[in-house]
């Protein structure tokens, strides 16, 4: 099975990521950590731009050249490298780690890390609703605030992958035209993403009745995703290290 990282160091969005203490070259590494450590049973790649082939080229992972493109929302890198592979593989965060092969259901087409419920998230989806995405999208209806945690996320389906990317595009556009200008989302470096890929596969695969599984807690103890403060969990082995790795 394929695992996909995608990286970039082109793009933030989000006042809270673009002030963020964590360095290129500190977040580089725990890419290259993740992908190093990795178990060899999977056959690796990483979606990045060609000027950052360099960076991973020494490594035992396929390189996939970005699309050239602006970015909208924070997983956007992803959707795009989902529309580029196809069959079944995982789309791994660059600051997750597989300590043991994953444990995957055999009758499922999709996956995620996990789910949880989003304040914060059902208050972008309020927007939505109130500049009119159900009357282009009927699964936006409700006050769900359930969303799923895209560290991980597996497909085994191109035509199930290519609806969702197909209703993330419309989403994209959607925002553009409507909401980012009147509300100077971007102007005013507001994080206004989670409402994308985490809602809307949630929302999207609830309307359809396309039951997703959940990678915890099953395989808890298979792997260990950083975040919010533990980011920097592995800082002191970076600044030890006088070169990547």
């Amino acid at each position: 099975m394929k695992l996909v990282w995608t990286y970039s160091d082109r793009f933030k969005k989000g006042r809270e990521n673009k002030i963020s203490e964590a360095s290129h070259e500190y977040i580089q590494f725990l890419f290259r950590k993740s992908i190093k450590e990795a178990p060899s049973v999977y056959e690796k790649y990483i979606y990045t731009d060609e000027y950052n082939f360099k960076i991973f080229e020494d490594l035992d992972v396929n390189l996939i050249k970005a699309r050239e493109k602006e970015f909208i929302f924070l997983d956007d890198l992803k959707m795009d490298a989902a529309d580029a592979v196809d069959g079944e593989f995982i789309i791994i965060d660059g600051d997750l780690f597989l300590k043991n092969e994953l444990i995957i259901p055999s009758n499922k087409k999709i996956g995620f890390e996990v789910k949880v419920d989003s304040l914060p998230t059902l208050q972008q989806k309020i927007i939505l609703q109130k500049e009119g995405i159900v009357n282009q999208s009927k699964y936006w209806d409700g006050d769900n605030q359930s969303i799923n945690n895209v560290g991980l996320i597996y497909f085994n389906d191109d035509k199930l992958k290519a609806d969702i990317v197909g209703e993330y595009r419309k989403l994209q556009k959607f925002f553009v035209d409507k909401i980012d200008k009147k509300y100077k989302i971007n102007e005013n470096e507001i994080l206004f993403s989670s409402v994308a890929c985490c809602m809307l596969t949630y929302q999207y695969l609830e309307y359809i009745n396309e039951k997703p599984f959940y990678f915890l807690p099953d395989n808890d103890g298979n792997f260990e995703h950083l975040g919010f403060a533990r980011k920097f969990k592995y800082l002191k082995e970076f600044e030890n290290k006088s070169s990547l790795i």
